[in-house]
């Protein structure tokens, strides 16, 4: 095959890649495809550069640098952020809600329902289904409630 074909192929076939990464982010296609339009652009410039040692070599460098900025670049567009069960269960105290299994102290089982969820649930006192309780505390996924009054 021709050179400047075969650079024209690569080239391409890095494009289609960076293309499919836009349209479906996160599936690290950039980087393959990144690699892949240098390294045949390299070529179309070049004269037996696709044929040579330094191609590969070329590819190798463009592959890590290309990684190593990617993954740079998805930590700043999307950063770490606590667990949405932390977040979610510590902005419940104060929130009303209905028992669906009787709490007990120090226990589990019980179940209380808040607006459209149900949380595990304990309490200081025996609590019976149906009682209107507010959430006290909250840890991890578990709520700690007790009877309003």
């Amino acid at each position: 095959m021709e050179e400047a074909t075969l650079s024209v192929i690569v080239m391409a076939v890095g494009t289609v890649l960076m293309v499919i990464e836009v349209l479906s982010p996160g599936a690290f296609l950039i980087i393959p495809g990144t690699t892949l339009a240098v390294v045949g652009a390299i070529g179309c410039m070049v004269p037996g550069f696709l044929y040579s040692i330094q191609s590969p070599i070329t590819a190798a460098v463009l592959a890590v640098s290309s990684t190593l900025i990617t993954i740079k670049l998805y930590q700043k567009l999307a950063e770490p952020v606590p667990p949405a069960t932390t977040t979610v269960t510590e902005l419940l105290v104060g929130e009303k809600g209905r028992v669906v299994v009787a709490t007990n102290p120090d226990n589990l089982k019980g179940k209380v329902a808040i607006g459209t969820d149900v949380w595990s649930a304990n309490s200081n006192e025996f609590i019976e289904v149906g009682t209107d309780v507010v959430v006290v505390s909250a840890r991890g996924v578990h709520i700690t409630v007790k009877k309003v009054r």
